[in-house]
Formats: structure tokens, C-alpha cells, sequence
């Protein structure tokens, strides 16, 4: 279990939106709303387009660490949990790990851990979105 999870916005592209739908959590994967500058959190196996920076109620703004590739976000660690150097998807409880190759099933990367954790856990991110298959 990682102590405090690892943080580097410096290279982060980071936007504001408006939630809705449900609340943000600080460290979950998010996806856009149906409107411009809304953002909701995604549901298991959704494809996402960042990471909430910050906890915020339906109908707030708040700060998203969009999936380009940089930066490292500290994210929650979902159902099965986290290992350090291993892909991430989401999980109805947030991110969990996910081996690729060996089918057909499409599956939704949001980045690589740089820590290990268990469900509940906050750990380090790099962000990176991009599609895979798997069993």
C-alpha cells in the first residue's frame, strides 16, 4: 500500500467542468456529459477522458487531469487492485488492474499505476488513454 500517492501535475493538461449526474471523487476516472464543459464519473469498463483532481458536488466545477499522456494523478484503487507498472480500468469503485492481449473484449486504458495499493487506496496514475483487448 503506497503511503501517499505520487502527484506531478507539471505536465498535466488540466480543464474545468461542470459535473452532473453524480458527484466527483477526487482520484476516479471521468467522462464527458452530454453537454459542452460537463463532466460525469464513469461507470465500470467506460471509456474516460481524465481524472477528477478534487471531490465536488452535481452542479460544481471542478479541475479534470485530462488523459494526453502526461503527468502523474493520484487515482482510487478499485475491486482487485493495484500493481505497480500494470495497466488501469475502470471499476464501478474506481481503478483497477487490467492485462491486455488474448481476446476480443475491448478494453479502456486510462495509464500505467507507479504504485501498488488495495480497493479504497489512493495511488499514482501516469495518464495515457488508449484502447486494448483481452480476454
Amino acid at each position: 500500500m503506497a503511503s501517499r500517492a505520487d502527484q506531478d501535475l507539471s505536465e498535466c493538461l488540466l480543464k474545468s467542468f461542470k459535473v452532473v449526474t453524480a458527484a466527483a471523487v477526487r482520484g476516479r476516472l471521468c467522462k464527458l456529459g452530454a453537454n459542452d464543459n460537463e463532466i460525469t464519473i464513469c461507470a465500470a469498463g467506460e471509456q474516460g477522458i481524465g481524472i477528477f483532481i478534487s471531490d465536488a458536488p452535481v452542479g460544481a466545477w471542478t479541475t479534470v487531469a485530462m488523459l494526453s499522456g502526461g503527468g502523474v494523478v493520484p487515482v482510487v484503487v478499485g475491486t482487485g487492485g493495484a500493481t505497480r507498472n500494470s495497466y488501469a480500468v475502470a471499476v464501478a469503485n474506481g481503478l483497477t488492474n487490467q492485462v491486455l492481449g488474448g481476446g476480443t473484449v475491448v478494453r479502456h486504458i486510462a495509464g500505467v499505476f507507479t504504485q501498488t495499493g488495495v480497493a479504497g487506496d489512493m495511488v499514482g496514475l501516469q495518464i495515457e488513454a488508449f484502447g486494448g483487448v483481452s480476454a
